[in-house]
């Protein structure tokens, strides 16, 4: 079984978000979507974690949505993905 995993903060699910979530699944069997529960200093927070994990939840192309606490390498190393889809805009930058 191939699994994606996708992570973020969510604040609004918009339809770039929906998108990935499509070609994640599209190109995997299980996609697991990693909330982060306390995003970056100066981020604002705009909704509860249980608003987004609901929000999450409630999208088609997700298979399960877990909690992130923390370092994400932690969550990474217990879920084991296949896959680590990020969206464009992060195609420059250093990522996990």
């Amino acid at each position: 079984m191939k699994i994606s995993f996708i992570s973020g903060v969510f604040n609004v699910l918009h339809l770039g978000h929906l998108s990935l979530f499509n070609y994640a699944k599209s190109i995997s069997d299980k996609l697991i979507i990693g909330l982060i529960e306390n995003p970056e200093e100066g981020f604002e927070n705009l909704n509860s974690l249980k608003y987004r994990m609901q929000l999450l939840n409630e999208c088609e192309y997700v298979d399960k949505v877990v909690i992130v606490k923390g370092d994400i390498l932690d969550t990474l190393n217990d879920l084991k993905p296949n896959l680590i889809i990020k969206g464009k805009e992060f195609q420059n930058k250093n990522n996990i």
